[in-house]
């Protein structure tokens, strides 16, 4: 099986060998690496390499993520570098040590960002400084001087990619400790093959490090085009766990994992200029061929990018494969005093525990350890390992140890060591203003807290169309539209992107004076506290003039003020005055500020109310908190409305993007208790514009019975005059969906009137737990009632209601006159009593409390939700039943021509048209056909002339 398995990599192998044999031959100056091949052949070799390359990839790619705006180290990072060279006699006579320290030169110049070769049509901000530095290590793994080369005279011949080049026992050299030195190979690759290296997977193996072909090392004596150095800045960058700049394969898709070198299609040869494109590249600047992954010349060759270098420092920062590597002291002479430390962890929350740990060397060594730790408890130790170091606080702290052996002194300072890491940004911004025609301007200003360092701005639809910076200039739109505005903010401790969606109004230029309107996002403080101001103002002002009494600052004049402070107790006047070309109008809100010094000893009580109830859908809506005993917290939650939730007294800039019927809970709260209250169905949404949504309610259930009853006890009837002496009936209703009672269908059982003058009254009444406030009535002869019969009582005008409300009517006594209506059947003890009577002393009560009955009246409101109050209805006259039906729905008008010239439209829950089939059995009736269509809610759109109204109904 190994066999089986090992196979296609052998078969690659003697193929990449193959072609380089062709190249000895005809093409030998073709740049050749071999990092991929080794790689595959590791995946097949070692059963764990494959595990660890992945989480090495995982550990780069989390630490890029959490460095979005790259990444440099407090100090840069010295790599100490070992050189073993193994060349045949000849080949070492022709090879210079001075070419070794040309090659360190030209790493360093590489690593630096010092390449002088052309950046082609790239900024030259893509050329960066890795932070990376080489030295020649001074200390062997013994602890004795070195020059950090060492050499090996060989016959072996071409090493080609074996391994055996790294291990003495087989020819070649041993690996020096790989956490302390870089190590570098050079012989004879044969022809074609510029060198090969591994990836930094932890632990790093003893083979870790690159083989270069000894004509391309150094500058003096190199072999052209290679004799720049560029083949080891090459070799190195996968030591750091850098892939090729094309993905290693064909095609657009494979990819370096670099988010800031283009994709690319093939690797790259010779020394091209300019802009050079490719199918993967195919517009200016094309390809970034300079970049020192890629395989041109080295005369060519300028650039690591920002994001390999984050890719690179990851490798070195706490917790990378080359952390050891990083800190390792080989470049220090032997006999020096090195005062050296490490500490763990080095990035935390607070509080953050270091433990430090000394490593300072010397000949004679040390004997005196002084550690100093600013931030840190304790700030300070003298001796060789201090206790646990405590930084309670965030910042970046340096750490100094000061090491002596009595005879000389080292000092070591590392600056901003210790991170100890603040709370991440949070994106807050303000545009000013919101509304503006077409090329006109919008400033913004930013308000994210917890210091961030970056901002990224996008203005979809403004020009410019994105900013990165503090302060965007002002923001030019051109189209008519409505915009979304992001800002995405980050520091060291992480990021945050807000994006207000819908948040900015490009209008055509009007020709109406502008209405002013606003609200305050709180309205009740307590003293020294402060609101922000909206301003809901139509017809689309130019200018805004503030005058807050009470308030600092006392004006303003952008279009929402923010932070205005109130520092007395009272109640304050704020006035808008808004203008455009076309004219001007303020709005003056009376005690529209209560400020308080506290709260009082009362628990709130709450109570809302929302701007617009029936909407079509995309509408845009705000809601004002009613509730009582001066609550300091708000919390909002909408049912179908983006945002979902809010934490503000008024909530602004509620939208309602789908068709439905949504609930609005609000839930207040102060130091001595909290309330809630949820209104269901309170906001409806339609597919469209409509004047009003009605409809029928009932206290009856689908499948309860009704009745009357004769008293047994006393003369009369229930519900109707009887020996008691009952007043009054009313059923109760709570429904926070309707704004009014238009009707009640009253299911009369037995009508009697004593003359033909006699007359009844149908009331509506308001109240929470009995009827109280008399809302509004309507005075009926009662000769127009019929046993066995539904009337249509008509309020006009229609009666105001706020969720709770009851309706009935008042008993006539004195004279013959009766009207009894059907109730439910009595529900038992434990049942639902929505009844309540008037005595003979004008006391209400139950049923139950009088009659030891739990029941509902049979009586339906007609409620409707308007939209504008000035819209003339057509429902008034029209009799829909019955509802909830299996199959039929009637519409009955009082007389026939009403039905001339209407149009009926069904609509389902979703606002999708449904095709029912109607007929006309009457002259003043119309009949809908529900028999084949599916139980649920629809919607009857009536249309006459240029008025809508819509009903409700339920099919079961």
């Amino acid at each position: 099986m190994n066999r089986i398995k090992l196979f296609p990599v052998v078969f690659t192998m003697m193929v990449f060998l193959g072609q380089i044999a062709y190249g000895q031959g005809t093409i030998n100056k073709k740049r050749k690496c071999g990092t991929n091949e080794a790689h595959l052949a590791l995946i097949q070799k070692d059963p764990t390499y494959l595990e660890r390359y992945n989480k090495l990839q995982k550990f780069v790619n989390n630490f890029v993520l959490a460095h979005p705006d790259g990444y440099s180290p407090k100090v840069v990072v010295t790599v100490p570098v070992v050189f073993h060279i193994v060349l045949s006699s000849a080949q070492m006579s022709s090879f210079a040590d001075s070419r070794i320290q040309e090659q360190i030169t030209v790493l360093n110049q590489d690593y630096g960002g010092q390449n002088t070769h052309s950046m082609g049509s790239f900024a030259t901000t893509l050329k960066a400084n890795t932070d990376l530095q080489f030295c020649l290590a001074e200390t062997d793994p013994s602890g004795n001087s070195t020059t950090g080369i060492e050499h090996l005279t060989s016959t072996h011949g071409a090493w080609y990619m074996s391994s055996d080049i790294k291990h003495t026992s087989t020819g070649g050299m041993d690996q020096w400790d790989p956490d302390k030195y870089l190590n570098i190979w050079v012989c004879d690759l044969g022809g074609g093959l510029c060198g090969w290296a591994q990836y930094p997977t932890a632990p790093l193996s003893n083979e870790f490090g690159l083989v270069c072909h000894y004509e391309y090392v150094g500058v003096t004596g190199a072999s052209a085009p290679y004799n720049l150095g560029g083949t080891a800045s090459h070799e190195i960058g996968h030591c750091f766990n850098l892939q090729h700049i094309w993905g290693d394969s064909g095609g657009c898709s494979p990819d370096d994992q670099c988010t800031d070198t283009p994709v690319q299609d093939a690797e790259t040869y010779g020394a091209p200029t300019g802009v050079v494109t490719d199918a993967c590249s195919a517009a200016s600047p094309g390809i970034m061929y300079m970049n020192f992954l890629d395989y041109v010349d080295d005369i060519a060759y300028a650039n690591f990018t920002p994001n390999q270098k984050t890719r690179i420092q990851a490798c070195f920062a706490a917790g990378g494969s080359l952390e050891q590597l990083g800190q390792s002291d080989a470049c220090q002479p032997s006999n020096g005093l090195n005062a050296n430390f490490s500490g763990t962890p080095l990035t935390g929350n607070p509080p953050l525990s270091v433990t430090f740990t000394n490593s300072s060397t010397g000949v004679p060594p040390p004997n005196s350890w002084i550690w100093s730790f600013p931030g840190g408890t304790p700030s300070s130790f003298s001796g060789q390992t201090p206790p646990t170091i405590v930084y309670s606080t965030p910042g970046g702290f340096d750490v100094t140890l000061i090491v002596s052996n009595g005879t000389t002194t080292d000092t070591l300072t590392q600056n901003g060591y210790v991170q100890v890491n603040g709370p991440p940004p949070t994106a807050n911004f303000a545009g000013n203003p919101l509304t503006v025609v077409v090329n006109g301007s919008v400033t913004f200003t930013d308000l994210s807290t917890n210091n961030p360092s970056s901002w990224v701005w996008n203005f979809p639809g403004g020009t410019p169309s994105s900013y990165s910076g503090l302060t965007p200039p002002p923001l030019v739109y051109s189209a008519v539209g409505v915009y979304n505005v992001s800002l995405s903010v980050a520091n060291n401790n992480g990021g945050d992107t807000l994006i207000k969606t819908n948040y900015i109004h490009v209008v055509l230029p009007n020709y109406q004076h502008p209405v002013a309107n606003f609200i305050a996002e709180q309205t009740t403080l307590l003293v020294g506290d402060s609101t922000n101001f909206i301003d809901l103002s139509t017809g689309i002002p130019l200018t805004w003039q503030w005058k807050f009494t009470g308030g600092t600052p006392s004006t303003a004049n952008i279009q929402n003020p923010m932070n205005i402070k109130y520092n007395a107790v009272g109640n304050y006047l704020v006035t808008l005055t808004v203008a455009n070309t076309n004219g001007s109008d303020s709005l003056k809100k009376q005690a529209y500020i209560h400020v308080v010094s506290n709260i009082g000893t009362q628990p709130p009580v709450v109570e809302f109310d929302a701007s617009a109830r029936l909407i079509p859908i995309n509408t845009t809506i705000y809601f004002t908190d009613e509730s009582t005993n001066n609550p300091q917290m708000w919390d909002w939650s909408f049912q179908g409305g983006s945002p979902a939730t809010s934490d503000v007294q008024n909530p602004t800039g509620i939208t309602y993007n789908n068709p439905g019927q949504y609930c609005v809970t609000l839930k207040v709260a102060n130091l001595n208790g909290d309330d809630s209250l949820t209104k269901c169905e309170y906001i409806i949404v339609t597919p469209s514009y409509m004047n009003n949504y009605c409809d029928t309610i009932t206290n009856i259930g689908h499948s309860e019975s009704v009745c009357y009853r004769r008293l047994s006890d006393t003369w009369g009837m229930l519900p109707g005059p009887n020996g008691k002496g009952i007043k009054a009936y009313a059923d109760k209703f709570t429904d926070y969906t309707w704004s009014e009672v238009d009707a009640i269908l009253v299911p009369v059982k037995i009508a009697s009137p004593g003359s033909s003058s006699s007359t009844i009254r149908f009331r509506i009444w308001g109240g929470s737990d009995i009827p109280s406030s008399e809302l509004g009535y309507e005075d009926l002869l009662l000769n127009t009632f019929h046993s066995d019969y539904y009337k249509l009582v008509t309020f006009n005008p229609p009666v105001h209601v706020d969720g709770t409300f009851f309706v009935g009517w008042e008993v006539q006594y004195g004279t013959s006159d009766t009207l009894v209506v059907t109730m439910a059947v009595d529900r038992g003890p434990s049942g639902l009593n929505t009844l309540y009577v008037k005595q003979a002393s004008n006391a209400w009560s139950t049923c139950k409390d009088v009659f030891g009955l739990t029941t509902s009246l049979g009586i339906e409101p007609v409620v409707c939700l308007i939209s504008d109050v000035s819209v003339q209805k057509t429902e008034d006259n029209l009799l829909i039943f019955p509802n909830p039906s299996h199959d039929m729905i009637n519409i009955q008008a009082e007389d026939e021509n009403m039905l001339n010239g209407i149009e009926v439209k069904v609509f389902d829950m979703l606002g999708k048209l449904v095709n029912v089939t109607s007929g006309k059995p009457y002259a003043n009736m119309m009949q809908l056909d529900f028999s084949n269509k599916n139980t649920g809610i629809y919607f009857l759109q009536i249309i006459k002339g240029n008025r809508i109204t819509v009903k409700k109904i339920s099919i079961y």
